[in-house]
Formats: C-alpha cells, sequence, structure tokens
C-alpha cells in the first residue's frame, strides 16, 4: 500500500509528488520547529504552506526591528572577532494556520463578490470587505469572512452589510483554520462591537435591529437614514448628533413620553 503523505501544518492528506516538499532547508526546518513546538524533521508540507512559510519569514527579516538587530550585531562581529552573532527567525511574530474550528467561513476569492459571487472586473469593480461588515457576520450568522475579501459596495450601508446582503452570504466551508493572532483579532472585534452596542445608539445602523427602529421611532431602518438625510439645518454638536436629536423626537412623538422619562432615556445613550 503506498504511503500517505500528509502536510505538517495544514493537516492536508494524500499530497501529490507534485504538491509536496520534504522539509530539508534548515532555515525552515528551524523556523517551523519554533513555531510548531516539536520536531520536524523529515515531514512533509505542501507547495501552498511552503510559499506562505516562505512569505512570513521574508515579512519578518524585512522588519524595521530585525533590520536593527542585524545592523547591531554586524557592529559587533566588527569590534570583536571572536563574537558570533546567532541568526535569529522570531517565532513570535507569525504562527500558521494550525488551529481548527467548526465555524463556517466564505471563499477565500479576492476576485469574487463575498455575496453574491460575481467576478469582479474594470465595469463592475469591488471593495474590500470592511472589519465591522465581517464582525457583523460572525455575530449575526456565524460566519467568518477571511481579511481582505471583496464584495459589491451595494451590499454595504456604511461600514455594515444590508440586512438583505447578510442573509445572503453563503457558507462554503464548514470548518475555518486559524492561528493566533487571527484568534486575538476576532475576539477584540467581537468586544469592541459588544462594548458599542451597551447603548441606544443610532449612530452605527447596525447597532440596532429592524425591529427595534420600528418599535422605538414607528420607521424602518432605511426610513430613518432617509430622513436623517434630509435634516439639513440640525447642527451637530459633541453632545448630540443630527440621528440622536432626530431619534429622541421621533420616540417622544411615538410613546409620549414626558420630558423627565424621555431625559432618561436620552441619559442611557
Amino acid at each position: 500500500m503506498a504511503k500517505s503523505y500528509s502536510c505538517v501544518l495544514c493537516n492536508k492528506t494524500h499530497l501529490t509528488v507534485n504538491n509536496r516538499r520534504t522539509i530539508i532547508n534548515e532555515k525552515l526546518r528551524d523556523y517551523l520547529a519554533r513555531t510548531l513546538k516539536r520536531n520536524v524533521e523529515n515531514a512533509t508540507v505542501c507547495l501552498k504552506c511552503r510559499a506562505q512559510v516562505y512569505r512570513d519569514m521574508k515579512t519578518v527579516m524585512n522588519s524595521p526591528q530585525i533590520r536593527q538587530g542585524i545592523a547591531t550585531c554586524q557592529s559587533n562581529d566588527d569590534e570583536d572577532p571572536d563574537f558570533l552573532a546567532e541568526e535569529t527567525l522570531p517565532s513570535e511574530l507569525f504562527s500558521p494556520k494550525s488551529i481548527q474550528l467548526n465555524l463556517s467561513s466564505t471563499s477565500k476569492s479576492h476576485r469574487r463578490c463575498t455575496v453574491c459571487q460575481k467576478n469582479s472586473s474594470n465595469r463592475h469593480r469591488q471593495v474590500v470587505v470592511p472589519h465591522e461588515a465581517r464582525t457583523q457576520a460572525f455575530i449575526e450568522k456565524c460566519i467568518v469572512i477571511p481579511a481582505n475579501s471583496r464584495c459589491c459596495p451595494n451590499h454595504l450601508l456604511g461600514n455594515y452589510f444590508t440586512q438583505e446582503s447578510i442573509s445572503k452570504i453563503p457558507e462554503v466551508n464548514s470548518t475555518t483554520l486559524f492561528n493566533r493572532s487571527d484568534i486575538t483579532e476576532l475576539l477584540n472585534r467581537v468586544r469592541g462591537t459588544l462594548t458599542l452596542n451597551v447603548k441606544l445608539n443610532f449612530d452605527c445602523s447596525h447597532s440596532l435591529s429592524e425591529e427595534d427602529y420600528q418599535r422605538l421611532t414607528g420607521l424602518t431602518r432605511n426610513q430613518f437614514e432617509a430622513v436623517a438625510n434630509t435634516v439639513t439645518d440640525l447642527r451637530k454638536s459633541e453632545i448630540r448628533s443630527v440621528k440622536t436629536c432626530l431619534a429622541i423626537l421621533l420616540v417622544k412623538l411615538r410613546t409620549g413620553l414626558s420630558n423627565i422619562k424621555k431625559k432618561m432615556w436620552y441619559d442611557c445613550q
């Protein structure tokens, strides 16, 4: 029975001869050994992961901190001929995507829209999905959108997906590979969003649901945005924005709250 080869980084199995390389390069072997915290001698890596690791190594070596360290080592060499500078490739800055979680994700293609899968062209240009929209997709649909993914501009309202667009985001993969930096970034983005959503915030259209808009103001989200865009005589201040003033007025008209209760509601902002 033929031996089955798997990638030491992404764990992809049944690698063909043309899609695998044995780790024999000393720098590559040392870098992976420090990163994975285990022996990788005579292990196999797929071409995609191998290319990514070389790019990471090149980025690390070109960073200002490493350049300064190399310059310092070279100056020490000139002053002390017996000094031997140790070649360093810090493994803490980069880590391979070796953590697999049962979280759905979209495709990683930069040529197709994440939502409608339409191809990008000169006549149909696409934009990078903002990190606010990526966080929105994770919170509302538990879908991970890779960094630098593209989408059509009409799917966005500001830095967030429209409700119609977010309901159409397809689940391409049932699992997602992360590294330590990805998980830390995702948790920080979710924490930032939850911190903003503690209070009623009409300036961020994503912080309130469609049902919240209708219950509080009697208008849909799009209707509220349309009315706010037509208000030109109201001056925005550091205390209240135009949308906040409009929301207070609409809530008072809809609920009949007294000025005292209205002030209590506003103070919750």
